[in-house]
């Protein structure tokens, strides 16, 4: 049994399981409650009254304003860090000196490049694995659609449309490490504020243009989250189409059917991919993360995976604070103090 704890109690802590709209498990609270080999046994938080309030909910006794004093007085094998990304080093230092075994970390992985190596090293040296919570990773849909996007039948990605809101770095962090992840690495960037305002903040909707190292043009488009949600990645290969729907978790694949009858061009013919994966995406990092202990084997989300988003997002910001101006993939190191908040 693995003894846990998590530091910030707010949407993705413990608070988007207060809400009806969903039965699914949305929370690390829930998450650990739900697996047979973790005993949640502390939360932290300076909101007293969230604190007594999930402590309540949870049946968690051992509550503390002060992280540091939890990771005095508690014995801990695994961590969640759900706090602002700006405390997120200060606090992985902390808990390194304390002997977690497993970090489970939210995105943005921190508020700048500098703190995220920092971040990465300090868990390598000490044998800590480190989990970056950007879901889809951990899902067994998003691998079968990186598996049909890489088939040869599907042929050379060509273009990459995307659609989001709310926030490149609240939302776009996402869409960012599923790109990497489903058609590979950044090569430049190019970033405009757009006109559709976020409501976040500390936080930005951009508009952009990108390239891909594998040669795949691409572009970031921002919607009015306040109207309605649009989460896409259209992703255009050389012998078809993948529509990805991030909200509802589908998908629709186009293949080639050769021209006939007549017709002046081939056509794409659809065909949908339902999401039969019954199981909450961040039920699955747990799981995950725990088997990376057991077996030492790699996390479906390490550290530098939530670099390369985190590195995305800022060079979008940077480009947009310079009139669209193209940033190349990585960045300079003189970039890498930018904060984010």
């Amino acid at each position: 049994m693995y003894n846990c704890a998590i530091i910030g109690l707010g949407r993705i802590g413990c608070g988007f399981d207060d809400k009806n709209f969903s039965s699914k498990i949305l929370t690390h609270a829930g998450a650990y409650k739900k697996n047979k080999k973790t005993k949640l046994i502390a939360f932290s938080d300076i909101d007293k009254k969230k604190l007594f309030r999930y402590g309540e909910k949870y049946k968690v006794k051992n509550l503390y304003s002060n992280f540091e004093e939890m990771f005095d007085k508690e014995a801990l094998d695994i961590v969640s860090i759900c706090t602002h990304s700006n405390l997120h080093y200060q606090i992985v230092e902390r808990a390194v000196k304390a002997g977690i075994k497993g970090i489970f970390l939210e995105k943005p992985i921190s508020n700048s490049l500098n703190d995220a190596k920092k971040i990465i090293d300090i868990c390598k040296k000490n044998n800590v694995k480190l989990q970056i919570d950007h879901q889809r990773r951990f899902s067994r849909f998003y691998h079968t659609v990186k598996q049909m996007i890489n088939n040869k039948k599907f042929g050379d990605i060509k273009q990459i449309n995307t659609y989001y809101g709310n926030g490149i770095i609240n939302t776009g962090s996402h869409l960012m490490d599923l790109i990497c992840f489903l058609v590979g690495d950044f090569y430049w960037i190019e970033g405009k504020k757009s006109r559709i305002s976020c409501s976040l903040k500390n936080d930005l909707n951009i508009d952009g243009n990108f390239f891909l190292k594998n040669g795949g043009f691409g572009t970031i488009q921002a919607t009015d989250y306040e109207k309605f949600r649009i989460l896409e990645i259209d992703v255009i290969g050389e012998k078809g189409r993948m529509v990805i729907d991030l909200a509802k978790t589908t998908a629709r694949f186009y293949q080639i059917e050769i021209k006939k009858n007549n017709l002046v061009y081939n056509e794409l013919v659809e065909k949908r991919i339902t999401n039969n994966d019954k199981k909450e995406e961040i039920v699955s990092g747990l799981e995950n993360l725990i088997l990376s202990l057991e077996k030492n084997i790699e996390v479906y989300c390490k550290g530098e995976d939530g670099y390369k988003s985190l590195e995305i997002c800022i060079a979008f910001l940077k480009s947009s604070k310079k009139d669209g101006k193209r940033l190349k993939i990585p960045l300079p190191a003189s970039i890498h103090k930018f904060s984010i908040i």
